[in-house]
């Protein structure tokens, strides 16, 4: 087993984003309900610990569509912003 494999709800939060009251408002629920609410977790104690994988398969389940290669996309668009300048 990797160290880096798994993470505390700090980790979460800074290398995805997802805050640690959210998770920890998603393990209190889902203990009170018994149906899971955000990604899987361990828990022994007061240790919590979340795999990489089932961060990124929950994240990956909420977003509402996946990016999709289009003619438009594939185009490059070479255009530049004109800043301008005023003086006072």
């Amino acid at each position: 087993m990797n160290r880096n494999e798994f993470l505390k709800p700090v980790e979460v939060q800074h290398e995805y984003g997802l805050k640690v009251r959210m998770l920890s408002y998603f393990r209190e629920c889902s203990m009170d309900e018994g149906v899971l609410r955000g990604p899987n977790f361990l828990k022994d104690g007061e240790v919590v610990l979340y795999k990489r994988e089932w961060i990124e398969n929950y994240i990956h389940s909420k977003q509402p569509f996946a990016p999709v290669q289009t003619k438009q996309s594939e185009q490059k668009h070479t255009k530049t912003a004109t800043v301008h300048k005023f003086q006072k």
